[in-house]
């Protein structure tokens, strides 16, 4: 009888080791799914980080690009160097370039919808040039296509500060600053500029 006692707790003692490393084996395989879980967690969080962080460097960009073209915002046209701008040599003349920047301006401001000849004659006010600085780089030849620009450097209540550049093949051939004022043709003297006409021009305005 003691030995079949003997026998019976050893087949206990055996079931409840095979219970007990089952058990063990299941609580391992249950942490090891739940790291698993939590790395997925910590993966799931990081990207959304790192959507947010692209997000934020996009929206910078779009903020700098757009600053950036408002600074390079300017008026351009091209022409053509004609053998009435040249001398002997065939190089274009340097006086002609002050023609050119006055056609410039004139077809600066019937792009802001102001008409020379509707600002001249019929309401008699007037944009002369009372300060102009040149620079001249290389020369421009009979044939090239000349790239006119214009930037308003700075505007005042009556006065307008220019720069001009012109260009063959992106290689400027002269540089030009020129300050205008609004004035009345009949009076003769400073008027502040109509403020349609002032915001037209602040679009062209370059900006640091």
């Amino acid at each position: 009888m003691r030995r079949r006692r003997r026998a019976g707790r050893g087949a206990r003692a055996d079931r409840q080791g095979v219970r007990g490393a089952e058990a063990w084996r299941q609580r391992h395989r249950a942490g090891a799914a739940g790291a698993c879980e939590g790395d997925d967690r910590a993966l799931q969080i990081s990207a959304r980080g790192r959507v947010r962080h692209r997000a934020a460097q996009d929206a910078h960009r779009q903020a700098a690009a757009l600053q950036a073209a408002r600074r390079l915002m300017k008026f351009t046209r091209e022409i053509t160097v004609r053998f009435e701008h040249c001398d002997a040599a065939g190089l274009m003349f340097s006086p002609r370039f002050f023609g050119l920047v006055n056609e410039m301006v004139e077809d600066w401001f019937a792009a802001l919808g102001v008409s020379f000849k509707a600002m001249h004659l019929d309401q008699r006010k007037g944009v002369p040039t009372v300060k102009l600085d040149a620079q001249f780089g290389r020369p421009a030849r009979m044939g090239d296509r000349l790239t006119q620009t214009l930037q308003v450097a700075q505007i005042g209540g009556a006065s307008c500060t220019l720069k001009h550049e012109a260009s063959v093949d992106g290689a400027p051939v002269a540089q030009f600053e020129q300050v205008i004022v609004y004035v009345d043709l009949d009076g003769l003297g400073p008027e502040p500029w109509p403020e349609p006409l002032r915001k037209a021009m602040i679009a062209y305005e370059e900006r640091a």
